[in-house]
């Protein structure tokens, strides 16, 4: 159609262009999506209609027909829910049903009460929250214990606690009335029926929040009594977005116990019900019915009530004897019935060993294991969390926990062992471990102790455990009249005492010099001490003499000059005690051999010189002292000690040692360098297995299995790691295995384990037991 004095517009082009504007505005375009300028000119060609993205699009949505305030409402609850008065009105399976099902099937009710009997035998205490409180007593703490004894003044805590489990596992439906006194005060904590409680919910398909009901408790097929939400205590352990009620163990299992009581009514009616005998015996045709009758009652007096009759042979009829049919089926149980309990168990995460075929012992452990830890830990959380709740609410004390003393469980036996570690390492102290336990703490249990041997000592005492460092013997000043040995002498040209330095030859006061660097020597080489005993106190200048060396006199030369004691490094012996390459000059005191292990191996062995004192001598010494048949044992033990401590741990301060020449370990020496090698045999594992007290890995199948990435490269460089210093294991063992340094337990590496992935096994005696299982990728 044509418009005066304008163009001519295609039909229906004003209506596609507001629909490309709305689509455009409406749309979350990407990236590359067009500008509303190209989508408009798109609907404006009718060439490119194919190419519109809105073609055959998924349209606009239904504009929605409920008001804001409905937003958040948690499901899609039936129209008018709080009407319906009985409990799960529209739940598949009634309250009723469910205590039928668990009372009916004699399994499932004997693993419900295996549970109820696990948790019912721990022990608990109720502690401050903040660990730093913990260790003072607490007044209210010991109050809230005395009145948990009977929780409901009528039951202890073992039986109200099991009626709690017992309406926790077959109905999910726990619930505790808080009962007051006239004055206000908690009375009572008494459990009552949780399949009498029916739930009120909010528009938002919520609990309402007080005051306004939150439950209603259905008496006599009646409304009887409304609760808010801080007037009862429901606590369903299995709560569902879809669902008002919770998802207990025993309806989980509703169909195989259906199956199970009608499997079992079969197995009663065998027993009581039929009308086919047990076997059917042919009698010669010929008989009549009362001869038949008489020989019926001739054979049942014969054999009745008769067990040694029934033991001795009868000679009947040939006809009889050929005719002997057995007509009742003797198998009453198969797999099936292994089936239905395993399920069952499965359910409740116990232990299905007691109830099917046996199984291998390893096998058996593992499922025992994993069934305490699947089970029973969660189990006992909700507990915990129950009385976490009750200690706020009903006893006003946030700042207080309920906390269970496992002593027989797995969890507590790890928790255990790694306390010990902690402990026998001196990572905590003893007051921290029972802080840990809600414990009160003891008297001088705060300082850190190291197990050293078979006992615990300070930590300090062994950090600081050093030989004592050699006093050095008092310097005096050089005299030219102090006789020297005849130069005709093997020792010709040295002092004949010691303890005097090479002074200056022409000035006592020694002004020239420092003494402490060691560096420079005009002729020789010296020996610098000055690095490895922090001696280096003044830098001194070169001597003014011939051949002399520096300050300390490390040079070599004949006499020398430099200071006397200027740079004399404190507890440790100086370079004037020492003779560099036997050289004429140097003077060697006997009491200041020195021999240093430290952690880079150095040891220092220097020619010795005895110099004896004329004015006084040494006592002659006794054949005892003379020879000593295990000196030399006892020395290669130490030094081998020595150096597996320091293939352990290089920086162990036990490494440091000083001792005068000829010294000989004593058997004391050696059990304090063991104790060292076993404590760091013992750090080395742990710290490699638990890095920050964490144990590395994942949860395995068991308590004491990690998994950890890695494959068979891993576990290799695991094991070489932790087997440094260890010994070859002799015992048949499947891999390759030593014992630790120090007798610390073992470390094993399996390849192949009968699970599949390379395994590690780690047993440090008393302490800790690991398998390492690294899986592939």
């Amino acid at each position: 159609m044509a418009r005066e004095g304008g163009s001519d517009f295609e039909p229906g082009l004003v209506a596609r262009i507001a629909r490309g504007v709305r689509t455009a505005i409406a749309s979350r375009p990407g990236p590359t999506a067009p500008s509303l300028g190209a989508q408009a000119g798109a609907r404006v060609n009718p060439g490119l209609g194919a190419n519109d993205p809105g073609w055959f699009g998924p349209l606009e949505p239904l504009t929605p027909v409920a008001p804001p305030a409905v937003a958040g409402r948690r499901f899609d609850y039936p129209s008018g829910y709080n009407i319906a008065f009985p409990p799960r009105e529209y739940e598949p399976i009634a309250f009723r049903q469910l205590r039928g099902l668990a009372d009916a099937y004699d399994l499932l009710r004997l693993v419900i009460e295996t549970r109820k009997d696990q948790v019912a035998r721990m022990s608990w205490t109720v502690a401050p929250r903040d660990a730093q409180s913990a260790r003072l007593p607490d007044p209210r703490a010991g109050a809230i214990i005395d009145f948990l004894a009977y929780p409901d003044r009528e039951h202890a805590w073992d039986a109200w606690l099991r009626m709690l489990l017992e309406d926790l596992l077959v109905i999910d439906a726990p619930t505790i009335y808080p009962r007051l006194d006239r004055a206000g005060r908690l009375f009572a904590l008494e459990p009552v029926d949780g399949a009498t409680i029916k739930r009120v919910i909010d528009d938002w398909g919520r609990m309402p929040a007080p005051p306004a009901p939150a439950y209603q408790q259905i008496l006599k097929g009646l409304p009887a009594v409304d609760y808010a939400a801080d007037e009862l205590i429901y606590l369903p352990r299995n709560a569902r977005t879809n669902r008002v009620y919770g998802y207990s163990p025993v309806e989980q299992v509703v169909m195989t116990v259906n199956i199970a009581l009608r499997r079992q009514l079969h197995q009663l009616q065998y027993y009581t019900e039929g009308t086919v005998p047990e076997a059917l015996i042919g009698v010669p045709e010929t008989w009549t019915p009362d001869q038949i009758g008489q020989f019926q009652a001739y054979w049942d007096a014969l054999l009745e009530d008769n067990t040694a009759q029934r033991r001795r042979a009868r000679f009947v009829p040939a006809t009889i004897s050929k005719s002997f049919v057995q007509t009742k089926e003797a198998a009453l149980k198969d797999d099936y019935d292994e089936w239905l309990a395993r399920i069952v168990c499965y359910a409740f995460s116990v232990s299905s060993q007691w109830a099917v075929k046996q199984m291998n012992r390893a096998t058996a452990e593992t499922a025992a294991e994993q069934a305490a830890d699947e089970g029973l830990a969660p189990l006992l959380a909700w507990v915990q969390g129950m009385m976490d709740r009750l200690l706020r609410q009903c006893f006003g004390a946030p700042d207080l926990c309920f906390r269970w003393q496992i002593e027989a469980d797995d969890d507590t036996l790890a928790q255990a062992q790694a306390d010990q570690i902690y402990l026998q390492s001196g990572a905590k102290t003893i007051n921290e471990v029972r802080a840990g336990q809600g414990l009160a703490p003891l008297e001088g249990g705060d300082a850190a102790l190291i197990l050293a041997g078979n006992a615990l000592v300070p930590l300090a005492s062994v950090m600081g455990a050093k030989a004592p460092a050699l006093a050095p013997a008092p310097l005096g000043k050089y005299s030219p009249d102090e006789p020297r040995v005849p130069a005709g002498n093997p020792t010709g040209g040295q002092w004949t005492t010691g303890g005097a330095s090479a002074g200056d030859a022409g000035d006592d006061d020694a002004a020239e010099g420092g003494g402490g660097d060691g560096e420079d020597s005009d002729e020789g080489s010296g020996l610098d001490l000055a690095g490895l005993f922090g001696g280096d106190d003044s830098d001194g200048e070169d001597g003014d003499g011939d051949d002399g060396g520096d300050g300390n006199g490390n040079g070599g030369g004949d006499g020398g000059d430099g200071g006397d004691d200027a740079g004399f490094a404190p507890n440790a012996p100086t370079a004037d005690h020492l003779i560099a390459g036997g050289a004429p000059g140097s003077i060697f005191d006997d009491a200041h051999a020195l021999r240093v292990a430290d952690g880079g191996a150095t040891q220092i062995d220097a020619p010795l010189v005895v110099a004896q004192e004329e004015e006084e001598e040494e006592p002659p010494k006794s054949p005892e002292e003379l020879f000593d048949p295990m000196a030399e044992v006892r020395s290669e033990q130490f030094y081998a000690a020595l150096n597996q401590l320091r293939e352990i741990d290089p920086n162990n301060p036990n490494l440091e040692y000083a001792a005068p020449p000829g010294w000989v370990p004593t058997n004391d020496d050696i059990a304090q360098i063991n104790q060292a090698i076993y404590a760091a045999s013992v750090a080395r594992v742990t710290n490699f297995v638990m890095p920050g007290g964490i144990l590395i890995g994942t949860r395995g199948d068991g308590l004491s299995v990690r998994s950890l990435p890695g494959g068979l490269d891993a576990a290799t460089q695991a094991y070489s790691y932790l087997s440094v210093g260890g010994t070859p294991y002799q015992r048949e063992y499947p891999g390759s295995a030593v014992n630790l340094p120090g007798n610390a337990g073992l470390v094993g590496l399996r390849s192949v384990s009968a699970s599949g992935p390379p395994t590690i096994d780690i047993n440090v005696t008393g302490l800790l037991r690991l398998k390492l299982k690294y899986l592939g990728e």
